[in-house]
């Protein structure tokens, strides 16, 4: 059990490591960031369509299949636009990216009010805390809208996230040291 939590902890900590790079890149390249998720969206919103398109005739009656087909093409059209002029795709990003940031701080800090200090709940505030003022911030246009700062405020959420999950894998490895210092399981029993 305890090579278990060890490798578990090992992994949550390298998890964690690649979310920090991947912020500090973010956050120091924000153009680059930026555009990179607008024509990453796009992409993801091509293969959509074309799945949608191929798996149209899967339906019960005709005007499925046709709605089925249009919302495919649909996707298609926007997921080219945005592929092809990612500057126009990403007011379109941005607004997403508000609403995810407020929804996800509202439900991290939710969670997180469930949790324990000792399990990582405070760190779970912290980070919830964080991205619902990247969200608020994005929506308030502040200090400046558009692809750099979509990469700096998606940057600083990536690096937050980071340091949370590496906290998260250190509580594990703690876990792990004090099941082997005492391995009849009376840690914190009564």
């Amino acid at each position: 059990m305890s090579s278990l939590i060890q490798q578990a902890g090992t992994t949550i900590r390298n998890c964690g490591l690649a979310l920090v790079v991947l912020g500090l890149v973010a956050i120091f390249m924000p153009s680059f960031a930026g555009t990179a998720i607008g024509i990453v969206v796009g992409i993801f919103l091509v293969l959509s369509g074309l799945v949608r398109v191929a798996f149209a005739w899967v339906a019960s009656t005709w005007g499925i299949v046709i709605l089925r087909f249009a919302f495919g093409v649909l996707a298609i059209i926007a997921g080219g636009v945005m592929v092809t002029q990612p500057d126009t795709a990403l007011r379109v990003v941005v607004i997403v990216a508000i609403v995810y940031f407020v929804a996800d701080g509202v439900s991290a800090i939710l969670f997180a009010l469930r949790l324990p200090p000792a399990a990582g709940g405070v760190s779970v505030i912290l980070a919830g805390s964080v991205s619902l003022a990247l969200g608020i911030m994005m929506w308030r246009n502040w200090p400046l809208p558009g692809e750099q700062m979509l990469g700096i405020y998606i940057g600083v959420k990536l690096l937050v996230d980071g340091v949370v999950i590496l906290v998260i894998g250190q509580s594990a490895r703690k876990i792990d040291e004090a099941l082997t210092a005492d391995p009849a399981g009376s840690v914190g029993g009564s």
